[in-house]
């Protein structure tokens, strides 16, 4: 349509200048038989505009070239983003889980370290009732029964609950230093 469009019109234009006594004069040289010639005219003037067109598309498709070339690395950056994302959420998440897990490891171990201080203080109550019941005993006379109990309640003080309540601290010390690790 543009084609029909520019031809009528550059014929009609070119009909009035090819009556004048200037291009007429000037027949012999390939200027002047161009414009003379309608229909070679519009073949020029469209040569023109291909040529331009061309040169244009050739623009345009440099263009679009670059910035496909753009968008493709910025999908490849934006997915990066989104693996290291990704990632770090998986982290974060982990970091969180061995928070969690450090945190019930306090936790229990300050529960062994109450349950063994409390089984200690009850031994060393049950001792001091003894020694005082021992203390009450009339001068000279003894209680082999309350003597092994004395006895028994030492050792179990000795070898069994001071033990625990170093070992219930050790641990906890050691759960403590844990957590605050995971936490940094």
């Amino acid at each position: 349509m543009r084609k029909i469009i520019l031809r009528s019109f550059l014929a009609s234009s070119i009909f009035a200048f090819t009556a004048a006594p200037v291009l007429a004069q000037d027949a012999d040289t390939e200027t002047a038989q161009k414009f003379a010639d309608p229909d070679r005219l519009i073949e020029t003037v469209l040569a023109g505009d291909a040529t331009d067109l061309e040169a244009t598309l050739e623009e345009l498709d440099g263009a679009l070239l670059a910035a496909q070339t753009d968008l493709d690395t910025a999908n490849t950056d934006l997915q990066q983003a989104e693996t290291d994302f990704l990632q770090v959420q998986t982290d974060t998440a982990d970091a969180i889980q061995a928070i969690d897990d450090a945190t019930a490891a306090v936790n229990d171990t300050q529960f062994e370290l109450g349950s063994a201080t409390s089984d200690l203080e009850t031994a060393q109550g049950d001792l001091a009732a003894l020694e005082a019941e021992k203390a009450a005993l009339p001068t000279g006379t003894t209680d082999p029964d309350l003597d092994a109990q004395i006895a028994a309640l030492e050792t179990q003080i000795t070898d069994v609950l001071e033990p625990a309540v170093v070992d219930a601290g050790t641990a906890l010390q050691t759960a403590s230093d844990d957590l605050l690790l995971v936490e940094e």
